[in-house]
């Protein structure tokens, strides 16, 4: 359930960078511009950090107890359920959360150049972004390798590009 909710909330703030403009790319109108978003995700980001790394917040208590001088208070058996993250999760986080960025990009390239029923002929840009989602999507591949090295050794040619068994 952490990790879903850790996806949620970094996809959420992918969107709302590809929010910036509904046609122009990221390369022409960078998240810095906004300074009021980048202040938004920031606390956005540090309340869920505080939620998975504060332990009154992210730890479910099964009795914690408070004494007063008159009576017990019982205080947040079960806040938010969530455990705190590796390194490794938040990469996992990020590999499911960043290609919403790459996805967007293309759909505003279609929507720049084809949406109008013009052509405009600007086939770098579109070049430059399915560059972009090959080479993730290898550092994706070459990622789930080295987590999982009994993979290559299942692959035709050892996992290797060209069909050449890894050394």
């Amino acid at each position: 359930m952490t990790m879903a909710l850790s996806i949620l909330v970094t996809i959420e703030m992918c969107n709302a960078v590809n929010s910036l403009s509904e046609n122009q790319s990221l390369v022409l109108m960078p998240p810095w511009i906004n300074p009021i978003l980048i202040a938004a995700m920031a606390l956005s980001f540090s309340l869920h950090f505080m939620i998975l790394y504060v332990d009154f917040f992210a730890v479910s208590s099964v009795s914690r107890v408070f004494t007063t001088p008159s009576k017990y208070l019982i205080c947040f058996q079960t806040v938010f359920q969530v455990t705190p993250l590796s390194f490794a999760q938040w990469i996992t986080v990020m590999k499911f959360s960043l290609p919403v960025i790459l996805l967007d990009e293309l759909l505003k390239f279609v929507a720049r150049n084809y949406a109008d029923g013009k052509e405009t002929g600007r086939w770098h840009e579109l070049i430059a972004v399915l560059v972009a989602m090959a080479a993730y999507l290898y550092a994706w591949y070459q990622h789930e390798l080295s987590i999982h090295p009994h993979l290559a050794n299942a692959m035709p040619g050892g996992g290797a590009p060209g069909g050449v068994p890894r050394s």
